[in-house]
């Protein structure tokens, strides 16, 4: 499955994405090593591996979150120097994402590299978003083991920084004018308060679980004091999809979120 295009107004400079940073023999391969390779045959153990076993892709996961987030907030800081935590935490929620990581992942090809066992169901595995984005994670994570604590971090921020760029720009550019529109309070007939009664949320409730989906929400919330823009992100199936959407209200965001998961989901969407 290809890459995703760009989002309408990210310009990509020629030859990107930048060249992967390359890592070792033993960290490569436990970055592509997805669970289901491991133990084709058992889930995976809930604690620890024994002794031996053959590792996954899992651990290396955990410590990416903390390198990745952090080398996003440094290049953020560096290049936005005086903007303000809300809108910082905004953007780095639109460059950390499933998605996002996913289509990165897939732009190095890692859905071709991932290590997943042969079978009818080899094709969705490989493609998951959330395979995908737990491959591209634990590559990040053996960039910072690769050359120790010092120097790989040093080396994941000059990386993220040519890889993040232009959807940064983008994604500033966005966040930018929607903190500086006039504040005004919703009418009754305006676009945000008429969402509310769509019902889209719970539509969503009632038939997507009739259908074998599951799904959660992750919350954050961006802007500050009297003007908060909340950020909602709808996980389906464990993470098979992410879906955020940003309101002024948790509402209204569950809505615009619930709206485009029952497109995903291919149910039918309530008229009014």
């Amino acid at each position: 499955m290809p890459p995703s295009p760009p989002p309408d107004g990210v310009l990509l400079p020629p030859n990107y994405p930048p060249p992967l940073p390359q890592i070792r023999d033993d960290l490569r391969d436990l970055a592509f090593t997805h669970s289901s390779f491991a133990r084709p045959s058992s889930a995976p153990p809930k604690f620890e591996d024994p002794e031996g076993a053959v590792l996954d892709n899992n651990a290396p996961e955990f410590l990416s979150d903390a390198v990745l987030n952090l080398a996003v907030g440094v290049v953020l800081r560096r290049r936005y120097p005086r903007l303000r935590s809300g809108p910082l935490t905004e953007l780095r929620s639109m460059l950390v994402n499933g998605e996002r990581l996913a289509d990165w992942a897939k732009m190095y090809g890692f859905d071709r590299a991932l290590k997943v066992p042969g079978g009818a169901n080899s094709t969705a595995v490989r493609t998951s978003t959330a395979n995908l984005a737990g491959c591209f994670e634990a590559y990040v994570s053996g960039i910072f083991e690769e050359h120790g604590e010092e120097v790989g971090i040093r080396c994941a921020i000059d990386w993220v920084e040519r890889l993040i760029a232009p959807y940064a720009a983008h994604y500033y550019t966005l966040v930018r004018a929607r903190y500086l529109r006039p504040s005004l309070s919703p009418s009754p007939s305006s676009p945000s308060s008429e969402f509310v009664s769509r019902g889209y949320l719970a539509r969503l409730n009632e038939v997507a679980p009739k259908r074998g989906h599951r799904h959660e929400w992750r919350q954050s919330c961006a802007g500050e004091g009297h003007d908060p823009a909340w950020i909602m992100t709808l996980v389906i199936d464990g993470g098979e999809h992410e879906i955020a959407r940003q309101a002024s209200t948790k509402k209204i965001a569950m809505e615009m979120a619930a709206l485009e998961g029952l497109r995903v989901l291919r149910i039918d969407v309530p008229q009014f």
